[in-house]
């Protein structure tokens, strides 16, 4: 049986509202599709543009399986190039940020510029031509600050590829320029189809992530649900204040015309990007429902958290008059 017949068959084999088939996540040949089908094909996250805001920075990541620099060149222009020297195969950036106005291997030195063409050897033969040994460019693109590759020229642009009806609750959240607050990594060591799950699984939100009842975002009593994209792919899980009628029922592009009725709308384009789940919650609604009194330890004063308008999606903690941070702990980056 060919891997394509056993994946079919193990499709046939899911029961519907379960969990897919053991299999599909343990089984290291379906892995390896995975990464062939999927994260070869698609657009993939790659960092912000905010990271690497010099010509000579970068940053490096992961595709699939492949070691990638994203960086940007002299001429201010963002590529991404395959991590790995043309010669031996040896990581050329170790690190995860880094500035540099050449690529060098540690290994044997060979030297390239920000565009990843050779530019110089030791002891090679007189007939070894360097234009023949560039380091292998990515497809990309970016989209609201955010840098996307692909290994595909098949893949449609990203602006399509998300689709009209996602697009604008992602520019409505970085449309505009990004600024750097802090970064922080969680390693999760499952297959990558169980944390995809967890973004479609609205019934765990309001149920583990108090932070949502705790500062009034969402109430437990609340409408919502998730919504997907035309193939599938894509998705937003929202709630809202009230359950009016949809204008446009199953359509995923409704909430674009309607999100100041909701409260927060968590978006996941398929496979791996995720963006700030925030968009109407701390933005639209009215000071009084963002006020939220802290207990305070004995002998010290209660204060309050209230919203500060000059940043949206941002709260002051009136101890500390002019220092905002963001509610949402899954963002990047924040709007300046």
């Amino acid at each position: 049986m060919t891997l394509v017949n056993k994946m079919g068959a193990l499709f046939a084999e899911r029961r519907p509202a379960h969990s897919l088939p053991q299999a599909l996540y343990l089984d290291p040949a379906v892995h390896d599709f995975d990464i062939q089908a999927i994260f070869q094909r698609q657009w993939i996250q790659a960092g912000l543009e905010a990271e690497i805001p010099r010509a000579g920075d970068y940053l490096t990541h992961t595709i699939g399986t492949t070691s990638v620099v994203v960086l940007r060149n002299q001429d201010g222009e963002i590529g991404a190039l395959f991590n790995t020297c043309r010669h031996r195969g040896a990581q050329i950036c170790r690190g995860r940020h880094g500035h540099a106005r050449r690529l060098v291997c540690p290994y044997h030195q060979w030297t390239y510029d920000l565009r990843g063409k050779l530019l110089q050897v030791a002891r090679m033969p007189e007939d070894f031509d360097v234009k023949n040994h560039r380091l292998q460019k990515l497809r990309v693109e970016t989209f609201c600050g955010m840098i996307f590759g692909t290994f595909s020229e098949e893949t449609p642009p990203i602006e399509t590829y998300v689709g009209p009806a996602m697009a604008p609750f992602i520019q409505r959240n970085l449309g505009r320029p990004l600024k750097v607050l802090g970064t922080h990594s969680q390693i999760i060591r499952n297959n990558w189809k169980l944390y995809a799950e967890n973004l479609r699984d609205s019934y765990h939100a309001t149920l583990l992530h108090t932070f949502y009842t705790s500062f009034k975002v969402n109430r437990l009593d609340m409408d919502g649900g998730v919504t997907l994209a035309d193939k599938g792919w894509h998705h937003i899980s929202f709630a809202r204040h009230d359950r009016s009628p949809d204008p446009c029922p199953g359509s995923l592009a409704r909430y674009a015309v309607t999100t100041r009725n909701l409260t927060h709308a968590a978006k996941r384009a398929y496979p791996q990007a995720r963006f700030p789940p925030v968009t109407s919650g701390m933005a639209d609604r009215p000071p009084s429902h963002l006020d939220h009194a802290v207990p305070g330890q004995p002998g010290q004063e209660r204060h309050k958290l209230i919203p500060d308008h000059r940043q949206p999606g941002a709260i002051v903690d009136c101890r500390r008059p002019g220092r905002p941070f963001s509610i949402n702990h899954a963002a990047r980056a924040q709007r300046p």
